[in-house]
């Protein structure tokens, strides 16, 4: 059983979602535009959980630095507080 590490992953949840989206790119647009993170560094940016009639997929991004976590997770309520999406930890679900 492999086991992956969420200690530098955040969630976006409620992100409207395109079809054949680039979702590092959108991600890294995403940070740069709202948290103004010019140099920020992603390992990877996907879509995660299920497919959902009107609703979109969580954003699911994975920083190389936990700095850069902590960072947006602080920010994100005053930044995104006029933003139908928000950000939160990535936890599983007997950590919720």
């Amino acid at each position: 059983m492999l086991t992956f590490s969420r200690r530098n992953n955040i969630r976006v949840i409620g992100l409207p979602q395109q079809k054949n989206e680039d979702c590092l790119s959108l991600a890294k647009k995403l940070l740069q535009d709202k948290f103004s993170m010019e140099d920020v560094k992603l390992e990877r940016a996907l879509r995660d959980g299920p497919k959902l009639d009107g609703k979109p997929q969580h954003l699911l991004i994975k920083l190389n630095c936990y700095q850069d976590k902590i960072k947006v997770l602080q920010q994100q309520r005053k930044v995104l507080s006029n933003d139908p999406y928000y950000c939160v930890e990535d936890l599983t679900k007997i950590d919720l």
